[in-house]
């Protein structure tokens, strides 16, 4: 009996530790949110911003969790304040950095482009998107690339964000500094194949689409047929 009410006791002075560190909330909820329990990474964010309110990386990861709960309101009210955490410090924040069990390993400041803030702007940029907030997806596209986001995947979604304003040239440029990077991308030739006809420009994306049907892409194979007389018994 002795032995188990220590047990007990440690348990609770243990449970009390881990209560009074926000970081210690935090790492929890991380693997929550990797075993994908949205729900219960967001009880325990919410508990690590109750302790520290400026804490960048939980607001982040909560952000994460109502985009995946296609909570996206929510996810851009996170995202939105974790950047205003981060243009209030003084050279820029950069977020935690864990490792595959939730222990931190870096945490602190830096200055200039920031990886991190970049992902911020970048993920808020996807739930302006799915709320149908175009032109402001654009500007934090643009806002994570000026940090350095990575570029194939923020050029191909600033592209098709431009393409649902309507900008078909501007996407198609987007698409074009994909392809410039890897050209092996046959969604992007397909992609900036409907941009290009939407210009007018129908010899272009129709050497787009034979270039996505080329890269294995069925879908393409569809447009060469409806719009550039192309026989369907003859595409590879």
């Amino acid at each position: 009996m002795k032995v188990l009410v220590f047990i007990m006791s440690v348990t609770a002075l243990s449970l009390n530790i881990h209560a009074q560190t926000d970081f210690q909330y935090y790492n929890i909820a991380l693997v929550k949110f990797n075993m994908g329990n949205y729900n219960g990474a967001m009880a325990d964010l919410s508990k690590a911003i109750e302790i520290n309110p400026d804490h960048m990386s939980a607001y982040v990861l909560r952000g994460s969790s109502h985009y995946n709960l296609e909570d996206f309101e929510s996810a851009v009210r996170d995202y939105t304040t974790a950047i205003e955490i981060a243009t209030r410090a003084t050279g820029g924040v950069k977020l935690t950095i864990t490792d595959r069990r939730g222990n931190v390993i870096e945490s602190g400041t830096s200055s200039g482009p920031d990886q991190d803030l970049a992902i911020t702007y970048y993920n808020r940029a996807l739930a302006r998107y799915a709320l149908g907030e175009y032109q402001e997806a654009v500007e934090d596209y643009t806002l994570a690339l000026d940090n350095e986001n990575d570029k194939i995947s923020t050029f191909y979604n600033r592209g098709i964000a431009k393409d649902a304003l309507g900008d078909y040239a501007g996407a198609a440029e987007d698409y074009s500094r994909v392809l410039e990077i890897d050209p092996g991308i046959a969604q992007c030739y397909f992609r900036r194949g409907k941009s290009l006809h939407k210009l007018g420009q129908l010899e272009n994306a129709c050497s787009d689409w034979r270039r996505a049907g080329d890269l294995g892409m069925a879908e393409a194979t569809d447009k060469l047929v409806e719009h550039c007389n192309a026989d369907p018994d003859n595409q590879q």
